[in-house]
């Protein structure tokens, strides 16, 4: 299964989840609102028929009519009517339908009576039905029942004076209930929406990390094999000289002899062994290490001074300018000499002699640059884009000097960078480099 067959399973999954929770909402939400509708319709029709018990029991049957009509008027009440037993309406809130009969299939007629004789207890006083229009309507009905006092207006016989029916609309609710539908459905197709950005967001980032680890991973078993073979040649020299002296091979005279090679060997391991902790070091700085201001020009003139005697033993000229006063930059100074002295001791080992190494220092209100120009052998171009990475060497650097780690600008550029800064390099053939470190401003 791939991975994004994976991703559109577990929003799919979510989705489902999502949309049957909102249903279990809206579901919940329109049984608990009907309840409270019944409830209070039931109250509210009590208290019409405490209202016409008495009006009923006195045989008024105009104050009955009365009050039917005037609770007729309002909105929420569709019907309010009173029958007799045959299903006769005495008196209703619609006078077109007073003196007809109920249906005997009517749902007022089957929520009480299961054929034309057997009368049903009700358990429910409130029922909910659909007219022919498909509006919902709850209706709720009463008898009011004859009494001992009143037997001079009726008959004691007639134990039931009528059936008081009170029909009101649901339309109110039912709109509620829609519109919050309505509403919850968006809501719930934008949070799948959203869910889904974000597993598909979270899945792209982990996929990157996930790629970025296996680059990091190869870079790492890449470096190691490198490290490898930069120590491999010189430990292989050394144990072949060594194992000459300690198996007796020879005569003794060249005993010493291959002693002294193999010292000679571990001179070069050494610088190898050197560069790789700086390498290493350059890592710890990434962890805020204390830095200091420091007076960038005065910097300059040490490390001039300092790599002088180089230049003047290969005869090449280096000179300094620095156009104005440095503002400071906050570092660590021997972070700062070594990026310095990693690239000017570059310029002076490839230049000729008779060459120039010239080093031009400026700055602006954001930041400070130093240009460090020489006219050596410069670098080829395809050659020019690797520079920087570990352990590598251009080709015409490596037969001017066959000594060399190839990790010197890779811990220059790995120092410039940890400071904000920047590097640049441009070069010609035969005719200079030129490398540009560009810090900004404390």
């Amino acid at each position: 299964m791939t991975k994004k067959a994976t991703i559109y399973i577990i929003v799919g999954v979510i989705s489902i989840i999502i949309l049957i929770i909102g249903y279990t909402i809206i579901h919940f939400e329109a049984e608990f609102g009907v309840r409270i509708v019944k409830n209070n319709t039931i109250q509210y029709v009590e208290t019409i028929r405490r209202s016409l018990r008495y009006q009923m029991l006195q045989n008024r049957k105009e104050d009955v009519k009365q009050i039917i009509e005037t609770i007729g008027l309002q909105d929420q009440i569709t019907e309010i009517r009173i029958f007799d037993k045959n299903g006769k309406i005495i008196v209703s809130s619609k006078d077109s339908n007073v003196g007809t009969y109920v249906e005997k299939n009517a749902e007022g007629c089957n929520s009480c009576h299961l054929d034309d004789n057997v009368l049903l207890i009700q358990e429910e006083p409130a029922r909910i039905y659909k007219t022919k229009d498909g509006e919902r309507l709850i209706g709720v009905m009463h008898p009011i029942y004859n009494e001992k006092q009143c037997f001079e207006c009726h008959s004691p016989s007639q134990k039931i004076l009528g059936v008081l029916d009170v029909a009101m609309s649901l339309k109110e609710i039912d709109d509620t209930i829609s519109r919050n539908k309505k509403i919850l459905y968006v809501f719930l197709l934008i949070t799948a929406i959203l869910i889904s950005i974000i597993i598909a967001k979270f899945t792209s980032d982990l996929q990157t990390i996930n790629k970025q680890l296996i680059q990091v991973n190869k870079q790492k078993s890449e470096f190691i094999r490198k490290v490898a073979h930069q120590l491999r040649a010189p430990i292989s020299a050394i144990q072949s000289c060594l194992n000459v002296v300690t198996e007796g091979y020879g005569p003794k005279n060249i005993h010493m002899d291959m002693i002294k090679r193999a010292e000679n060997r571990t001179r070069a391991i050494i610088p190898l062994i050197n560069d790789l902790l700086d390498l290493a070091s350059t890592e710890e700085l990434k962890k805020n290490k204390p830095r200091e201001s420091i007076d960038l020009d005065r910097m300059l003139y040490k490390t001039i001074a300092l790599m002088n005697e180089k230049a003047e033993g290969k005869k090449v000229v280096l000179s300094l300018l620095i156009k104005e006063t440095l503002p400071q930059i906050k570092a660590r100074p021997e972070d700062i000499d070594d990026v310095l002295i990693n690239i000017l001791d570059n310029a002076i080992k490839y230049t000729p002699s008779n060459g120039k190494v010239e080093v031009v220092a400026d700055s602006d209100s954001k930041k400070i640059w130093v240009e460090i120009k020489d006219t050596g052998v410069g670098i080829p171009d395809d050659d020019i884009n690797h520079i920087f990475d570990e352990f590598y060497r251009a080709e015409n650097a490596r037969t001017i000097e066959k000594e060399g780690t190839g990790l010197g600008l890779a811990i220059t550029k790995k120092i410039v960078e940890i400071y904000s800064g920047n590097i640049i390099v441009e070069s010609k053939v035969n005719i200079g480099t030129k490398f540009t470190i560009v810090f900004p401003v404390s």
